[in-house]
Order: C-alpha cells, then sequence, then structure tokens
C-alpha cells in the first residue's frame, strides 16, 4: 500500500480519530441539534396549525359579518316598510281629520249664512213694507182729494 502512497498506520490514525469524532459529536452535538431541528419542525408545524385555524376563523367571522349584515339590511328594510305603512296610515288620519274639519267649518258657514239671509230676508221684508207703506201713504195723500170726491160721488149716487 505504501506502493500506493497510502500510509496504514496513517489511515488507522485518521479512522480513529474520525470514529472519536463521530462518537464525541454524536453524544453531544448531534442529539442537541435533532432537538433544535424537532423544535423547529414543531414550531413550524403548530404556526401552521395556528395559520389554518386563524384563517378558517376569519373566514367563519367574515360569514358572520355577511349574515349579520343581511340580518341587518332585512331587519332595516322591515323596518322602513312598518315606518311607510304607518305614515300612509297616519297621513290617511289626519286627511280624514282635516275633512271632518273642512265639513264642520263648510257646515258652519252654511248655518251662518242661512241665519244671516234669514235676518236679510226679514229685514228687507221690513224695508219693503214701510217703503210701501210710505208709497201709499204719499199716493193717498195725493190722491186724498181726488178719492174722496170719488167716495162721495158714489155715496151720493147710492143714495139716489
Amino acid at each position: 500500500m505504501e506502493a500506493l502512497g497510502l500510509n496504514i498506520v496513517s489511515i488507522t490514525i485518521y479512522i480513529i480519530l474520525f470514529v472519536v469524532v463521530y462518537l464525541v459529536l454524536n453524544k453531544f452535538l448531534v442529539k442537541k441539534l435533532l432537538q433544535i431541528i424537532e423544535q423547529r419542525q414543531q414550531t413550524a408545524k403548530n404556526s401552521i396549525d395556528l395559520q389554518t385555524n386563524l384563517q378558517k376563523q376569519m373566514a367563519e367571522m367574515e360569514q358572520k359579518k355577511k349574515e349579520s349584515f343581511a340580518a341587518t339590511k332585512a331587519e332595516s328594510m322591515k323596518t322602513v316598510a312598518e315606518v311607510l305603512h304607518e305614515a300612509k296610515a297616519e297621513k290617511a288620519k289626519i286627511l280624514e281629520e282635516a275633512k271632518k274639519e273642512a265639513q264642520a267649518i263648510v257646515e258652519k258657514a252654511e248655518k251662518f249664512l242661512d241665519q244671516e239671509r234669514v235676518k236679510l230676508e226679514a229685514e228687507m221684508a221690513a224695508k219693503v213694507e214701510a217703503a210701501a207703506r210710505k208709497v201709499v201713504k204719499e199716493v193717498y195723500q195725493a190722491n186724498k182729494t181726488e178719492i174722496d170726491q170719488k167716495l162721495i160721488e158714489q155715496a151720493l149716487k147710492g143714495l139716489k
């Protein structure tokens, strides 16, 4: 082997040193490295699980948010519909009350106008009667002598 440039003693020393280094490394370093690698793998697995759980929770929260929004929207639409219905009912009620009040005002005005008409007719009749009496009186006064003469002549004729 020496012809090949290999020394058996050197090779044996190298093998022994390799075995010693291997045993020392295996005893002190490899176990700790394996523990660290295992911890990192566990941490990575935990992080992935945590991320998966968080994504699921976010999806669930998003779904709940959508459902809540839809429920709120439906409830608000229902409330708006109820308010509109109530507003229409109130409008109809107010209009009915306004019509009743207007009718009452019209009836009161008609009653008042009827009373005024009766008063005016009575006053007009009294004035017409007074004017007629005045005219008759004046006509009678102006024609009194002629009427008296006619009455006298008729009375005389009736005597003959």
